[in-house]
Protein backbone atom coordinates (compact mmCIF):
# COMPACT_ATOMS: atom_id res chain seq x y z
CA UNK A 1 0.00 0.00 0.00
CA UNK A 2 1.30 3.35 -1.13
CA UNK A 3 1.22 5.93 1.05
CA UNK A 4 -1.48 8.39 -0.08
CA UNK A 5 -3.65 4.86 0.21
CA UNK A 6 -2.33 4.82 3.71
CA UNK A 7 -2.82 8.36 4.28
CA UNK A 8 -6.33 8.09 3.12
CA UNK A 9 -7.49 5.19 4.80
CA UNK A 10 -6.48 7.01 7.90
CA UNK A 11 -8.93 9.68 7.46
CA UNK A 12 -11.62 7.63 6.69
CA UNK A 13 -11.04 5.45 9.68
CA UNK A 14 -11.07 8.88 11.72
CA UNK A 15 -14.10 9.92 10.04
CA UNK A 16 -15.75 6.55 11.13
CA UNK A 17 -14.47 7.15 14.60
CA UNK A 18 -16.23 11.05 14.46
CA UNK A 19 -19.41 9.61 13.28
CA UNK A 20 -19.70 6.97 15.91
CA UNK A 21 -18.87 9.38 18.47
CA UNK A 22 -21.69 11.52 17.05
CA UNK A 23 -23.98 8.70 16.76
CA UNK A 24 -23.64 7.69 20.47
CA UNK A 25 -24.20 11.22 21.56
CA UNK A 26 -27.53 12.05 19.34
CA UNK A 27 -28.40 8.17 21.15
CA UNK A 28 -27.89 9.25 24.50
CA UNK A 29 -28.98 12.64 24.03
CA UNK A 30 -32.45 11.23 22.69
CA UNK A 31 -32.48 8.70 25.43
CA UNK A 32 -32.19 11.61 28.61
CA UNK A 33 -34.88 13.84 26.66
CA UNK A 34 -37.30 10.58 26.22
CA UNK A 35 -36.55 9.88 30.09
CA UNK A 36 -37.47 13.33 30.97
CA UNK A 37 -40.47 13.67 29.03
CA UNK A 38 -41.55 10.35 29.72
CA UNK A 39 -41.39 11.15 33.21
CA UNK A 40 -43.25 14.84 33.07
CA UNK A 41 -45.53 12.45 31.27
CA UNK A 42 -46.27 10.61 34.47
CA UNK A 43 -46.42 13.21 36.79
CA UNK A 44 -49.24 14.84 34.59
CA UNK A 45 -51.24 11.67 34.61
CA UNK A 46 -51.04 11.73 38.06
CA UNK A 47 -52.20 14.75 38.34
CA UNK A 48 -55.08 14.04 36.07
CA UNK A 49 -55.98 10.74 37.55
CA UNK A 50 -56.29 12.55 41.29
CA UNK A 51 -58.31 15.13 39.60
CA UNK A 52 -60.75 12.82 38.22
CA UNK A 53 -60.79 10.81 41.13
CA UNK A 54 -61.90 13.96 43.03
CA UNK A 55 -64.42 15.68 41.10
CA UNK A 56 -66.23 12.56 39.14
CA UNK A 57 -69.91 12.27 40.41
CA UNK A 58 -71.91 9.59 40.26
CA UNK A 59 -75.16 9.04 38.01
CA UNK A 60 -77.18 9.26 41.06
CA UNK A 61 -74.95 12.66 42.26
CA UNK A 62 -75.40 14.50 38.59
CA UNK A 63 -79.01 13.87 38.71
CA UNK A 64 -80.08 15.38 41.98
CA UNK A 65 -77.29 18.29 40.98
CA UNK A 66 -79.24 18.82 37.99
CA UNK A 67 -82.71 18.89 39.65
CA UNK A 68 -81.68 20.85 42.14
CA UNK A 69 -80.31 23.33 39.48
CA UNK A 70 -83.52 23.35 37.38
CA UNK A 71 -85.73 24.12 40.32
CA UNK A 72 -83.51 27.09 41.01
CA UNK A 73 -83.87 28.02 37.11
CA UNK A 74 -87.86 27.61 38.08
CA UNK A 75 -88.04 29.82 40.95
CA UNK A 76 -85.72 32.31 39.86
CA UNK A 77 -86.13 33.04 36.26
CA UNK A 78 -88.20 35.72 34.73
CA UNK A 79 -90.03 36.11 31.19
CA UNK A 80 -88.57 39.09 28.83
CA UNK A 81 -92.35 40.61 30.13
CA UNK A 82 -91.98 40.29 33.64
CA UNK A 83 -88.56 41.62 33.40
CA UNK A 84 -89.14 45.04 31.84
CA UNK A 85 -92.88 45.26 34.08
CA UNK A 86 -90.17 45.17 36.96
CA UNK A 87 -87.62 47.50 35.19
CA UNK A 88 -90.93 49.76 34.29
CA UNK A 89 -91.92 49.72 37.81
CA UNK A 90 -88.07 50.74 39.55
CA UNK A 91 -88.14 53.72 37.03
CA UNK A 92 -91.76 54.87 38.22
CA UNK A 93 -90.35 54.78 42.20
CA UNK A 94 -87.14 57.17 40.56
CA UNK A 95 -89.05 59.12 38.09
CA UNK A 96 -89.84 63.16 39.68
CA UNK A 97 -93.45 63.26 41.61
CA UNK A 98 -94.92 66.46 42.88
CA UNK A 99 -96.67 66.41 46.48
CA UNK A 100 -98.74 68.70 47.30
CA UNK A 101 -99.67 67.45 50.66
CA UNK A 102 -97.86 69.96 52.84
CA UNK A 103 -99.22 72.63 50.98
CA UNK A 104 -102.39 74.78 52.49
CA UNK A 105 -104.29 77.37 51.27
CA UNK A 106 -106.53 79.84 52.74
CA UNK A 107 -109.26 81.98 51.56
CA UNK A 108 -108.20 85.41 52.88
CA UNK A 109 -110.79 88.56 52.79
CA UNK A 110 -109.45 90.79 56.11
CA UNK A 111 -107.90 93.48 53.56
CA UNK A 112 -109.56 95.71 50.90
CA UNK A 113 -108.29 93.07 48.02
CA UNK A 114 -109.41 89.41 48.75
CA UNK A 115 -106.50 86.94 47.90
CA UNK A 116 -105.93 83.18 47.92
CA UNK A 117 -103.06 82.36 50.31
CA UNK A 118 -101.09 79.23 49.21
CA UNK A 119 -98.30 78.42 51.55
CA UNK A 120 -96.16 75.22 52.52
CA UNK A 121 -94.25 72.87 51.05
CA UNK A 122 -94.03 70.94 47.61
CA UNK A 123 -92.28 67.51 47.75
CA UNK A 124 -90.67 66.02 44.70
CA UNK A 125 -90.98 62.27 46.13
CA UNK A 126 -88.89 60.89 43.20
CA UNK A 127 -85.53 60.22 43.10
CA UNK A 128 -84.65 62.06 39.51
CA UNK A 129 -84.72 65.68 39.46
CA UNK A 130 -88.68 67.86 38.30
CA UNK A 131 -87.52 69.97 35.85
CA UNK A 132 -89.71 73.45 35.16
CA UNK A 133 -91.89 72.75 38.63
CA UNK A 134 -95.33 75.09 38.36
CA UNK A 135 -98.73 74.76 40.04
CA UNK A 136 -102.28 75.74 38.24
CA UNK A 137 -104.66 76.83 40.43
CA UNK A 138 -108.16 77.74 39.16
CA UNK A 139 -110.74 79.13 41.90
CA UNK A 140 -114.57 79.45 41.49
CA UNK A 141 -117.40 82.04 42.94
CA UNK A 142 -120.20 79.61 42.48
CA UNK A 143 -119.89 78.62 38.61
CA UNK A 144 -117.79 81.76 37.53
CA UNK A 145 -114.05 80.80 37.62
CA UNK A 146 -112.24 83.89 39.34
CA UNK A 147 -108.43 82.83 39.56
CA UNK A 148 -106.90 80.46 36.80
CA UNK A 149 -103.06 81.01 37.40
CA UNK A 150 -99.86 79.56 37.74
CA UNK A 151 -97.63 79.67 40.47
CA UNK A 152 -94.01 78.86 38.66
CA UNK A 153 -91.38 76.39 41.29
CA UNK A 154 -88.36 76.37 39.13
CA UNK A 155 -85.99 72.87 39.25
CA UNK A 156 -86.85 70.56 42.57
CA UNK A 157 -83.71 67.64 42.72
CA UNK A 158 -85.06 64.43 43.28
CA UNK A 159 -86.23 63.73 47.43
CA UNK A 160 -86.40 67.43 47.94
CA UNK A 161 -88.55 70.05 48.21
CA UNK A 162 -89.91 73.44 47.65
CA UNK A 163 -91.18 76.05 50.16
CA UNK A 164 -93.66 78.10 48.79
CA UNK A 165 -95.58 81.41 50.46
CA UNK A 166 -97.79 83.08 47.76
CA UNK A 167 -100.94 85.22 47.49
CA UNK A 168 -103.09 85.49 44.54
CA UNK A 169 -105.49 88.28 44.34
CA UNK A 170 -109.46 87.93 42.86
CA UNK A 171 -112.11 90.42 42.97
CA UNK A 172 -115.38 89.75 44.05
CA UNK A 173 -117.58 87.34 46.40
CA UNK A 174 -116.00 84.91 48.46
CA UNK A 175 -114.69 81.41 46.67
CA UNK A 176 -116.66 78.65 46.96
CA UNK A 177 -113.70 76.19 45.31
CA UNK A 178 -110.71 75.96 44.15
CA UNK A 179 -108.13 73.35 42.70
CA UNK A 180 -104.54 73.09 42.54
CA UNK A 181 -102.77 70.55 40.04
CA UNK A 182 -98.98 70.32 40.07
CA UNK A 183 -97.03 70.01 36.60
CA UNK A 184 -93.69 69.17 35.82
CA UNK A 185 -91.02 67.79 33.51
CA UNK A 186 -89.35 64.21 33.73
CA UNK A 187 -85.50 64.76 33.85
CA UNK A 188 -84.92 61.54 32.05
CA UNK A 189 -86.61 62.68 29.17
CA UNK A 190 -83.82 65.25 27.78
Amino acid sequence: MSEVEKEAAGKSRTGLIVAGVLIVVLVISNVWVYTTLQTQVDGLQGQLDTYVASHSYTDSEYESLNSTYNDYVDTHSHTDLEYEALEDERDAFKAPKLNLLNLQSTDERSLDTPYLHFYGEVWNVGADTALDCRIHVTAFQGAVKAIDSWIGLGTIPGENKKSLDVDIDYEGTPLTAWNVSAYWVDESFH
